[in-house]
């Protein structure tokens, strides 16, 4: 990712769910139900990878724990758990990367990530008058 968007500068969420064993569906919560806003049917026990909130796209080779979580849907498809080494806090955008989850399930697509990158040039023609 180095280059593309640097600092705060795009978000990740990758399904995970096929990797999740039996030992790792065991594990407890380490954070309260979270509220996603909506209920997305096709997310029900899914597992997801997601870019901590003000954590730098390039450090998350580097150190995935660190600047990301692994979260759970609960049950109900409208919440989730923080379930990972330590609390960070997901992307604020997780409820609409959840949403794009939803829709991939729901299309039996094979993609399994859903990326968005604020690129550095791009950002700046942006505020170009022309």
């Amino acid at each position: 990712m180095k280059g593309w968007a640097e600092h705060n500068g795009g978000n990740i969420t990758i399904n995970i769910t096929e990797w999740i064993d039996e030992q790792m569906r065991e594990l407890p919560a380490i954070s309260e139900r979270i509220s996603i806003g909506k209920t997305l049917p096709h997310l029900k026990d899914c597992w997801f990878y997601c870019k901590g909130t003000q954590k730098r796209m390039r450090d998350l080779a580097r150190d995935p724990m660190g600047n990301g979580s692994v979260i759970r849907i609960t049950p109900d498809c409208a919440h989730y758990e923080i379930v990972a080494d330590a609390p960070v806090a997901p992307t604020s955008e997780l409820p609409s990367h959840l949403a794009v989850h939803d829709y991939l399930l729901a299309k039996n697509s094979p993609y399994r990530a859903s990326l968005h990158t604020h690129p550095i040039e791009l950002v700046a023609l942006t505020h170009s008058k022309k």
